[in-house]
């Protein structure tokens, strides 16, 4: 009884944590085409539909997430779609306490749920203080779009405060929060589809082949990977992907490619394996250093740091 007690908070707690993350997209929806959607402060248009449009997406996928994990509290199989099976097996990092110890051992559950997150929030800003911005960061407040170029972010920067009196903070959320949040999420429900597309098509093969009507933990966890590699490369317009979809930024730069393409990949895999959304904030952190710290600084008058890392880019120019 104690058990499923147990069973069972921890399935109240997963939903709380869905309806949590449903009110954020609800939030960023909001304050994207709501409150910010006034071209007469300086927000792009692109960015108001892409990340706006995006964010109301997110709110209705998460929202069937939460509903239907209510339905999973008083049984963890209830159902078995997304996110809403987060400790199910191909979800290995999300509860292998049962079968490291062959019970189920809360602490244990926590630290493989949660650490892998940590490592990869590290991972990504020790990439982008090494070696630069590691993937375009979008700029709300112009109509180019998305820049890798420091300098050309900073220049637009002062030029945005000058003509609406906008702050660096505001810039500097409005490219990082949303933007992370959408960006990530979008290509977190792209994985999902076509995972569902895959366990669609292995059932309809079990199906022809008359065997049971099951998708065993390692064909989920195979299909997962395939579809994470899927969508965080992408192919010009046939598949989208995150690093495709900054091919114009990146022009002939594989070197960018391949770090946003291993950002991506490895920000997703971590999400699907410990069933847990939480790539969008080392991807927010990432912009908002890109774009604070390292960009506005500038625009205001200059910091050590951002003239650190102005000097360090145009000594890359230099050596290239």
């Amino acid at each position: 009884m104690a058990g499923n007690m147990k069973l069972n908070w921890l399935n109240a707690l997963e939903t709380f944590y869905l309806f949590f993350i449903t009110g954020l997209s609800i939030y960023f929806t909001i304050t994207i085409l709501f409150l910010v959607g006034h071209r007469d402060e300086g927000f792009s248009e692109w960015y108001i539909i892409l990340y706006g449009g995006g964010a109301l997406l997110l709110t209705v996928y998460f929202l069937f997430c939460a509903i239907l994990s209510v339905f999973r509290i008083p049984d963890e199989r209830s159902f078995d779609f997304g996110f809403t099976a987060e400790r199910d097996n191909y979800r290995f990092l999300s509860s292998p306490s049962k079968i490291l110890t062959g019970k189920s051992v809360p602490w244990i559950d926590f630290i493989t749920r949660f650490v892998p997150h940590i490592i990869f929030a590290i991972f990504t800003l020790a990439l982008a203080g090494a070696f630069g911005a590691v993937y375009p960061v979008p700029n709300a407040f112009d109509d180019g779009g998305f820049t890798t170029d420091v300098s050309t972010l900073a220049e637009q920067s002062a030029q945005v405060q000058e003509a609406y009196s906008v702050s660096p903070l505001k810039q500097a959320y409005f490219i990082s929060v949303p933007v992370g949040f959408v960006e990530e999420g979008i290509i977190m429900l792209l994985i999902e589809v076509l995972v569902l597309i895959g366990v669609l098509a292995y059932l309809i093969l079990m199906l022809a082949l008359k065997k049971p009507l099951k998708v065993p933990a390692f064909v989920h966890i195979i299909l997962i990977v395939i579809a994470t590699f899927i969508a965080s490369i992408g192919y010009s317009a046939i598949v989208p992907g995150f690093t495709d979809a900054h091919s114009a930024a990146y022009q002939a730069n594989m070197a960018a490619y391949a770090k946003a393409f291993v950002f991506e990949f490895t920000g997703q895999l971590v999400n699907q394996f410990t069933g847990v959304f939480l790539s969008w904030i080392p991807h927010a952190m990432h912009n908002f250093i890109v774009s604070y710290f390292m960009i506005a600084g500038l625009a205001i008058g200059g910091t050590a740091l951002g003239i650190f890392w102005l000097a360090k880019v145009q000594k890359r120019k230099v050596e290239n």
